[in-house]
């Protein structure tokens, strides 16, 4: 069983994996940015998890192939299994009421099922690196994209807050936290590095710090 050591910077919680399981996207950002990290010959099926708020209990996972795993109260909406995707699978939201969700690939596609509407994708363009992360906005008409180069894309009620692009940054970026009132975000690298834009305010990091592994995913309080 992989362990972590979890610390808190005022507005988000971020946990540090000792042993990871990251499927697709991980070696995807690790080869465009140069970091490159084994780990093992660990199993890799899921790549994210979405939890249900409020009222029932509940999540899913999903593959980096598409499947679609519901526990509790989620309920099934659809999945991409079985069918060839252009690239994997490596993150995935749920829309405002549970009804639905989103999944991203590698290369921007985004599939909509239940009640999410579709609102865009980067589909077909020349990405500078893999998507990495995928957050809606506050009323689910709308999302952002990031990528492990920190460039941000936004689609619907989404506005662009600012990015990393054309940066070079210390790591990958691998995850996006948005602020309660939806209006900025913080960005967070393989390194432990935190950025905040728009009305995120900086609460600490890990950067410079020597870590046990590198940084998978983080999470708000």
């Amino acid at each position: 069983m992989p362990s972590f050591y979890r610390k808190r910077f005022g507005a988000a919680v971020v946990l540090v994996s000792l042993l990871t399981t990251l499927a697709g996207t991980t070696a995807a950002a690790a080869a465009s940015t140069g970091v490159t990290e084994s780990v093992g010959s660990l199993s890799r099926p899921s790549v994210t998890a979405e939890p249900l708020v409020g009222g029932p209990q509940g999540y899913w996972l999903v593959s980096a192939k598409g499947n679609i795993y519901h526990f509790g109260a989620a309920g099934f909406f659809g999945s991409e299994a079985s069918k060839t995707l252009p690239s994997p699978i490596v993150a995935m939201a749920r829309t405002a009421n549970g009804q639905g969700y989103w999944l991203v690939s590698a290369e921007g596609n985004v599939y909509n099922f239940g009640d999410a509407d579709p609102y865009g994708s980067e589909a077909g363009k020349t990405l500078p690196a893999p998507i990495v992360a995928m957050t809606r906005t506050r009323d689910g008409k709308g999302y952002w994209l990031v990528s492990a180069k920190g460039n941000v894309y936004n689609f619907g009620d989404a506005d662009p807050y600012g990015s990393e692009a054309g940066k070079t940054l210390p790591a990958p970026i691998v995850s996006m936290i948005l602020t309660p009132d939806g209006k900025g975000y913080w960005l967070v690298s393989a390194k432990g590095n935190v950025y905040n834009l728009g009305d995120a305010v900086f609460h600490g990091s890990e950067a410079g710090a020597t870590l046990p592994a590198r940084i998978v995913g983080a999470a708000p309080i």
